[in-house]
């Protein structure tokens, strides 16, 4: 009978030039000093016989080990390799509860696994606040310079992640009472989703009893019967990112207004029911007496209209892509001849080009305009039409900044340019485009199972 992983481990442990010395060096001095493996190993000891999976021989955090996720299955010497297999494969696909727990029965690698995540930053070094940019209540943009590096950065605040489809999750503003000018600590928490506690140990689950009986012909087939307190800690998050088109000749449907108030759609913050997120008309002049009727325009008609459904939730962003300029929607407003549809959508329009003419305006100051010369300007406009604005080379700027400010810079200029028209598929749209992203909380709801065998 062949050995297991973790017994292969403890041999090579134990025959390890390192350990040997540590050993030797705890019986005669007492103390606990770090150990090294020499560079023929691939493992790594601490004072005390701790295996740091996550290090190499150097020291240094290897951007992934095979098959660590089987470091978080307790006893996983005691455990069928293709159930060990299989629960790499689930952890990757695991939905992320809003409030999960450390594990009663845990392995020691929760912080070391933890580090791989994308769902908490820490600061690599103390740095200070430059600029706070707020694009809305849950997503905004910190200008930041190390201290010791002298490197401008720049980091990014967005409370829902979307991950693919309607999965995805939340986190917390770990900065909220930072101001310009503070200083943030290196390891402290720029942000975090609930997965992870004050020391970065990973959380995915929750700590229940349970009992493996046959159970009203309800649990066969994998399936399981929970109480309502389990289902209410079991709630997870959906992140959804649904992007609709308006074009020239649509209208959208007053259906979150008045008869004194026109709204089309849910603003940021706010919450949203299960069922139409928006909806949309195609003008026709032929019905136009009958389809702009007040109480029409609350009305949807799902044989004609596009209707756009959501599962509900919280609005936590909405992007708003426009082909028509900002001055030219301004200058049709001010003339009359904006419609009211349009016009709901020009408020958050001018508040989205707000925050991006901001951002630009704060890279500029780390990283400057480039003055084109003639010959640059006669160039660039006869292959664009039209002549942007450049950075200045790297090599000739004395500030020193991180490739993510650079790109930034980059796109916020290219938000507040009017003449670069926005492509859907290779072709150009002649109106908007409009993204959400909504935040739910998603309980654990019954099965067809249960419903078949509920009482009534």
């Amino acid at each position: 009978m062949g050995l297991s992983a973790i017994e292969k481990f403890n041999a090579r442990l134990q025959k390890s030039e390192a350990y040997k010395k540590q050993q030797a060096a705890k019986k005669q001095e007492e103390v606990h000093e770090e150990v090294i493996a020499p560079p023929d190993e691939d493992i790594a000891v601490s004072g005390d016989g701790y295996f740091k999976f996550h290090k190499n021989s150097n020291n240094d955090v290897n951007p992934h080990y095979f098959l660590s996720e089987e470091l978080l299955v307790p006893h996983a010497q005691n455990t069928d390799t293709q159930r060990l297999q299989m629960f790499s494969n689930h952890i990757a696909q695991l939905v992320h509860l809003k409030a999960p727990e450390f594990p009663r029965v845990f392995t020691n690698f929760e912080d070391q696994i933890g580090e791989y995540s994308i769902a908490y930053s820490k600061a690599k070094e103390d740095f200070t606040i430059i600029a706070k940019v707020v694009k809305n209540e849950f997503n905004y943009d910190l200008i930041i310079q190390y201290k010791k590096s002298k490197v401008y950065d720049i980091l990014h605040f967005n409370k829902a992640h979307n991950i693919t489809e309607d999965y995805g999750y939340s986190v917390n503003d770990c900065l909220a009472d930072k101001e310009v000018g503070d200083t943030v600590n290196k390891d402290e928490f720029i942000y975090k989703s609930d997965n992870y506690d004050e020391e970065g140990n990973f959380s995915y689950g929750v700590n229940l009893k349970a009992l493996f009986i046959p159970y009203k012909n309800m649990t066969y087939e994998d399936g399981v019967v929970i109480s309502k307190s389990a289902a209410k800690k079991l709630t997870s998050y959906k992140v959804e990112k649904t992007m609709f088109t308006i074009n020239g000749n649509d209208l959208l449907l007053n259906l979150y207004g008045t008869d004194l108030v026109y709204k089309s759609f849910p603003k940021i913050g706010e919450h949203v029911n299960s069922g139409i997120l928006v909806a949309s008309r195609r003008r026709d002049k032929r019905t136009s007496l009958y389809d702009l009727q007040t109480h029409k325009l609350k009305q949807v008609d799902p044989s004609n209209d596009e209707v756009i459904y959501t599962s509900g939730g919280t609005v936590t962003d909405i992007n708003i892509f426009s082909n028509k300029s900002l001055g030219e929607l301004r200058k049709l407003r001010n003339e009359g001849k904006l419609d009211i549809f349009n016009s709901e959508l020009l408020v958050l329009y001018e508040d989205q080009q707000r925050y991006w003419q901001e951002l630009a305006t704060e890279l500029e100051k780390i990283i400057p305009c480039k003055q084109l010369s003639e010959a640059e300007v006669k160039q660039e406009k006869s292959e664009f039409g039209h002549v942007a604005k450049h950075p200045i080379p790297r090599e000739l700027n004395e500030n020193k900044y991180t490739n993510e400010l650079s790109y930034f810079w980059k796109l916020a200029h290219e938000n507040i340019d009017e003449r670069i028209q926005w492509r859907d598929d290779g072709k150009v749209f002649d109106n908007f485009k409009v993204e959400f992203t909504i935040l739910k909380e998603d309980p654990l709801t019954e099965g067809w199972l249960a419903a078949l065998f509920k009482p009534y």
